[in-house]
């Protein structure tokens, strides 16, 4: 008898670290740029050419995240569907297509563990641009990476407001 209730509180336990170790992130809130974390290797070092009034508020649901953007009076609000469906958004003007007109960008999302993937792509002067944006929490902090698109990486780091 000891060893079935053994076996099954094993079980239960190995059950319980499975879930924990899915849980997604709750990305819902009000986020402020931290700029001394925050790195775009474009810069020169200790000018990571970021605005420091940059800031971000997170609607988050069971099947979407809405992000807002805003800087001073210019506000950029993009949707992600959290099930791998695909999204559009509008996207950022490629150097010289369409005469820098505005262009929609599609979005698809992933989670891969506690970690949000999205690839977006949109129409570039030399094809389609593909980046790669990796959203996860990190001690308290939101930490969004970007890669590709023709664009170096960069790494943001947001905290609470």
């Amino acid at each position: 008898m000891q060893k079935i209730a053994i076996v099954v509180l094993v079980l239960a336990i190995g059950a319980a670290s499975r879930v924990i170790a899915q849980a997604k992130p709750d990305f819902g809130g009000k986020w402020v740029i931290d700029t001394d974390k925050s790195l775009r290797p474009d810069s020169p070092p200790g000018a990571y050419g970021f605005n420091a009034n940059l800031a971000l508020s997170v609607a988050q649901t069971a099947t979407t995240l809405v992000v807002t953007q805003s800087v001073g009076s210019r506000v950029d609000t993009a949707t992600y569907k959290l099930d791998g469906a695909e999204s559009t958004n509008p996207g950022r003007a490629a150097r010289g297509a369409s005469g820098g007109a505005p262009v929609n960008a599609v979005y698809r999302s992933r989670w891969v563990g506690a970690k949000l993937v999205t690839t977006i792509t949109q129409p570039g002067t030399q094809g389609p641009l593909v980046t790669t944006e990796t959203r996860y929490l990190e001690a308290g902090e939101m930490v969004v990476e970007r890669e590709g698109g023709g664009q170096p990486r960069i790494k943001y780091y947001w905290k609470k407001a």
